[in-house]
């Protein structure tokens, strides 16, 4: 979308063994890209005064490693050095073998709490998908509701993305792009489509709708910049004139799920990509 008009291309299938091409009203996982959902429903806790992103995990979520160190911000951040469950030996078998497992919370973050921390909270930068397990945990506290209803009330209904959901079961819309993730809960689960990501976009990368200007400057003035090759801040990334959340997601089996979201400032220019089962959009 720019100011010369919109438009939208698409190659390949909407999953393996099939012939038909995706199109944009097509629903899918986005995999990663719901990390900045729920780090943008953080910071408007924040914003409320609801939480504070100087509070230790502990306060909510006890017996994690790093527990007593790691601050909601590192979480958000990825430098809290909590461990990702999906780099468990043990959950990767499981996966295989019951690929259809709908897991809870508690039994993901479980995986790890009797692991050692890979660093000292602010001393390193990892993803793990379990930072953002815990932080859906913690906003579902402070809201004393459903993590799927406090994404429709605070993005989806105030943005008009009538076509995405938090999903609480394992059933996709029809017509849907097929392919296997292997992130769950407020680290991949929420289903969409192009048009309301293109509305994603503009609310993540501008924050209209969705927080006060000084969150919002304070989510880019929070990039980190000593932990190469990444660069992130809360669920944020940024490359010179490009603000992105990229994220190419191991599967299960020999496909890959990718989720990208793209915005140059100026002239006003979204892209959006979602690879999943063969198609492209």
């Amino acid at each position: 979308m720019s100011p010369r008009g919109s438009g939208t291309g698409t190659s390949g299938t909407r999953g393996k063994g099939e012939t038909e091409q995706p199109s944009a009203t097509a629903a899918t996982r986005i995999g990663s890209l719901t990390k900045t959902m729920t780090a943008s429903i953080l910071l408007h806790l924040a914003e409320q005064k609801r939480l504070s992103l100087t509070e230790t995990i502990d306060k909510y979520v006890p017996g994690m490693p790093n527990g007593s160190t790691a601050t909601l911000r590192r979480l958000a951040d990825m430098s809290s050095g909590i461990p990702s469950y999906t780099a468990d030996a043990g959950w990767q078998q499981q996966v295989v073998s019951d690929p259809d497992k709908a897991w809870t919370p508690q039994e993901l973050i479980g995986i790890v709490k009797d692991k050692p921390a890979d660093f000292e909270p602010g001393h390193g930068w990892a993803y793990s998908n379990t930072n953002y397990v815990l932080l859906g945990m913690i906003i579902e506290q402070v809201t004393g509701e459903n993590i799927a209803d406090v994404f429709q009330e605070r993005l989806f209904e105030p943005l008009g993305m009538s076509h995405s959901v938090f999903p609480t079961t394992s059933q996709l819309p029809t017509p849907h792009l097929s392919g296997i993730t292997d992130q769950g809960m407020p680290a991949g689960e929420v289903i969409s489509t192009l048009d309301d990501l293109t509305t994603w976009g503009a609310g993540l990368f501008t924050g209209t709708g969705i927080l006060e200007p000084a969150t919002q400057q304070e989510r880019h003035d929070s990039i980190i910049r000593d932990f190469p090759p990444s660069y992130c801040d809360t669920a944020l990334q940024h490359r010179r004139l490009w603000n992105r959340h990229q994220r190419q997601g191991r599967m299960v089996g020999p496909r890959r799920d990718h989720s990208r979201l793209h915005h140059v400032p100026l002239p006003q220019l979204h892209l959006r990509h979602h690879g999943h089962g063969g198609g492209q959009q």
